[in-house]
Parts: structure tokens; sequence; C-alpha cells
């Protein structure tokens, strides 16, 4: 059965990413969408949100960011794209359907991706369906995605409102940060508006970041750090996805902060949570100046965080999301991932 390929959603060759490059050039990748095409993304996003928050349009445009497309068949649709770190890796994403549209899918291949087909963010409870359909023809093993932020650590979300009052003792800890920072940072103003006035700013701000984590982690190249905040900046610039862009300034000429969120059915969605000032305590003062804005503009009531990649990181949003609330387990949760190969010598590889 052959998948019609609906729509190519990002055909260009990867650009190259180079310090300099005016953000509002990137934006000009993502306002040509046809508006069919971001219904499509829109459609699936509701199908599948309630399973995992960041199925969201611009969750896919930026994991997507290398190639993207919508298949769809008699038995289902879903996204397929290029792993964004790793070449010759096709990424499947969950299909709204059945498991026998990624199968009807994989036969339509002409070669087999060098570094192979990864089925990605498969929540648990649909393992086993899936499994059941695809290994009669596909041989299924389970990974650890080691790359992309889900892989390791559970996703993670807060309490909107518990996180914007901080009341109760359990926050006793967290009233003392943010009152530490705020003391710090008298001249610190939150900008909601994104224009052009400030994609040099921004810049800046996101390879000084992007500077220090390539020191103290290495493993990527700078590009690879930089690209996917540029590519949210230029999906932010969509009229058509609904988001929300926090920037922290610390004085005119300075962002120290920048928060990107795609809010959806009362989750908001961070795309990007990055601080880069001396300051102790202000990734989490970050946090819950986010809530408080959620929280007075009744804009969503869950803000998820998503996973991480590592141990440190899991941590410092698990400890907000305990305080947040102790009795809800949907507040985080496990994704995994899986690779598929055909169980024939007839397939040739790439």
């Amino acid at each position: 059965m052959v998948a019609e390929f609906i729509k190519s959603v990002s055909s260009q060759a990867p650009m190259q990413i180079n310090e300099g490059n005016d953000v509002a050039q990137l934006a000009l990748r993502h306002t040509a969408f046809s508006k069919q095409t971001l219904k499509w993304l829109i459609d699936y996003s509701q199908e599948r949100n309630h399973l995992d928050n960041y199925a969201l349009p611009g969750y896919f445009l930026i994991t997507g960011r290398k190639g993207l497309h919508l298949v769809n068949n008699h038995n289902g649709y879903f996204p397929v794209c290029h792993h964004p770190n790793l070449s010759e890796r096709l990424l499947i994403f969950p299909p709204v359907g059945n498991a026998n549209a990624i199968s009807d899918y994989l036969h339509t291949l002409d070669s087999w991706p060098r570094n192979g087909v990864q089925l990605a963010r498969i929540p648990i409870k649909e393992q086993e369906s899936i499994f059941c359909t695809l290994t009669k023809e596909w041989g299924i093993t389970p990974i650890q995605e080691s790359i992309l932020d889900w892989g390791r650590y559970p996703v993670r979300s807060l309490q909107v409102k518990a996180v914007a009052l901080r009341e109760g003792k359990q926050f006793k800890n967290h009233r003392r940060k943010y009152n530490y920072v705020s003391k710090r940072v008298e001249s610190l103003e939150i900008t909601e508006s994104w224009d052009s006035e400030k994609d040099k700013k921004f810049e800046k701000f996101i390879y000084r970041w992007a500077q220090k984590k390539h020191a103290h982690y290495g493993g990527f190249s700078l590009d690879d750090y930089v690209s996917p905040y540029l590519e949210i900046i230029s999906i932010h610039s969509n009229p058509n996805v609904r988001s929300v862009c926090l920037l922290f300034e610390k004085s005119l000429d300075e962002i120290i902060g920048t928060v990107i969120l795609e809010i959806s059915n009362g989750v908001a969605s961070a795309y990007m949570n990055i601080a880069i000032d001396e300051i102790p305590y202000f990734p989490a003062y970050i946090l819950m100046r986010t809530c408080e804005f959620l929280y007075e503009n009744k804009l969503a009531q869950v803000l998820c965080l998503g996973g991480s990649e590592q141990e440190g990181l899991d941590k410092f949003k698990s400890d907000l999301q305990s305080c947040s609330d102790r009795t809800d387990s949907h507040l985080s949760y496990h994704l995994n991932s899986f690779i598929v190969e055909p169980l024939t010598t007839r397939r040739i590889y790439a």
C-alpha cells in the first residue's frame, strides 16, 4: 500500500546557522506554510495532545527542521521527520489511526536509512498495540533516546496556580529563592511581545548561552546548540501557532532569560526556557514568574517543562513539580523509543 506524502513542510536543505544571521530571515521558512498543512498538523495535535503535551504543531516543526512530512493512508496519518541531530535516521511519531499506517509507509521506502528508522515519543499505554501490529512484519527493538530531551527522564509539568501563589510549607524554599532574585534584579522587565528590534539582542543572548553550554558539556557543535532555538523563534513568528514569548531583560541591551510557550487545551508547553545570568536561583525564578504570568492572564492551568537530557536538569524540574502537586500523577509521564528493522534481507540500505 503506497503512503501518500501529503505535504513537505520543510523541503529546503538544512540552513547553515552562523553568528550574525538575522533571526527574521529564518522566520521566512515558517511563514510560507499553506493553511492546509497547518490544519493537518493542528488536527493531528488535537487527536494526540491528551496523550503527550508536546504533540503540538510547533514541536513537530522544531524537531522536523531538517525535513518533515505528513504521511496519510487508509489506516491513519502521522508526522515523519529526519532526526535533527543524527543524520540518516528517520523519526516516526505515533499514528492517529492504527499502527498498520506505519507499516504501510515503511513498505514504500525504496531504501533503508543508514542509521535506521525510529518510533518516537511512544506513550507506554500504546506500546502493546503498536508491538502487536508491527512485529508481524518488522523487527522492533526498544532503545533509549540519548539525544532528544524526552528519552532518559520523564516529561515534567507544573500546576500553574500552585506555583504562581507559592502557598504552604512545601514552597518555603521557593519563596526564599524568589525573594532573593527579586532583590537583585530590580530593573528586570518581562516583555511579552517580539519584534525585529529584538533579533540582534536575542542572537547575542542565545550565542552567549550556547558558548557556555558548549564549553561545559561539549558533545555538539555550537550550531547544534543554537539552531533549534533560532528555529523556535521563527516558528513563534508564525501567527497560526498560538505561542507566547517572555523575554527577561536586565537592561535595554541585555536579555538574560527567555521562555517561549505553545498553548493548547489549558496546557502551556515550554519550547524554550533558558537563563544565562549568574544570579543564583534565576532559572527557578523564571519558572515562577512564568506561572504568575499564565495564572494572572488565565492562559493555562498546567506548564509542561518537557523531559531532560541530564539528571541535574530532571531534578530541578521534579523539585518544583513535587511542590506544585504531590498527588497529581499526570504531571509526569514516560515516553519510549523503538528501532524498526526489516525482517527480510530484500531491502537495500542507502
